[in-house]
């Protein structure tokens, strides 16, 4: 009976947030869309393991790094990069197949799905075989699942920025990719860093928590900021799409 409760709390974050962004869509995507999309964020665990694991098995990073540094490191190089590019590739293969991508809307909302994706299959990895899991499950609730979350947003709002405005640029081009790891990587390596630090409590027991704290607010905050643009392009789009038509 304990399986049932601790994917219940695996995937209970993830479930509320793929609503969410589902319902924040102007013209709802297909249900079988977004079920296709969440399997493809699945696949791209396995996906991010080809990078990570050679990685570290030639020394590239370490799983107990010892200073700042080495947390950044590996919060980059054995996270950030190999997870979002996973989940890159495998929005590119998606969005290949998939004819309902015809609004800003639909790429942020798909990126999520995959992003979501690959938090569940890691949410479960991380919960199933632990004696404290629903502690582990109500913390990674909290930041994890809505870390992944929106690094899919950040993904999504340029990946459509790209493929569907007349004006997009190469930096454009360049942070659908840069934006992800970037934010992944800083999530990642304020945490680590607090685990390399010693001997300063101050710091780990009340400066790191902070500053954490305070770069999800923002975090959120600009994905926020970027869905609402998003939806509010769309129903301009929408707005004159059905007006050419009346006419």
């Amino acid at each position: 009976m304990d399986i049932f409760y601790k994917l219940f709390i695996a995937l209970l974050p993830v479930a509320i947030l793929m609503f969410y962004i589902f319902k924040r869509d102007t013209e709802k995507e297909p249900i079988k869309e977004i079920w296709i999309a969440f399997g493809f964020g699945v696949l791209s665990v396995i996906v991010s393991l080809v990078f990570s694991v050679p990685a570290k098995n030639i020394g590239l990073y370490s799983e107990d790094p010892a200073t700042i540094i080495g947390a950044i490191w590996t919060s980059f190089m054995g996270a950030a990069i190999p997870e979002e590019i996973a989940k890159f590739i495998m929005l590119w293969l998606f969005m290949r197949r998939c004819k309902e991508y015809d609004q800003y809307m639909d790429g942020i909302v798909y990126a999520v799905c995959i992003s979501l994706g690959f938090a569940a299959l890691e949410n479960i990895f991380y919960i199933v075989d632990e004696s404290e899991w629903l502690s582990i499950g109500i913390k990674r609730a909290l930041t994890a699942v809505p870390g992944h979350y929106c690094n899919g947003v950040l993904m999504g709002y340029y990946y459509s920025k790209v493929r569907l405005s007349h004006f997009s640029t190469f930096k454009d081009r360049a942070m659908i990719l840069i934006a992800p790891i970037l934010t992944h990587g800083i999530y990642n390596s304020i945490p680590m860093s607090g685990d390399a630090i010693e001997n300063s409590e101050i710091t780990v027991l009340v400066l790191l928590p902070s500053l954490f704290i305070y770069f999800i607010y923002k975090l959120h905050k600009y994905c926020l900021k970027r869905i609402n643009e998003t939806v509010e392009q769309d129903k301009l789009d929408i707005a004159l799409r059905d007006g050419g038509k009346e006419e």
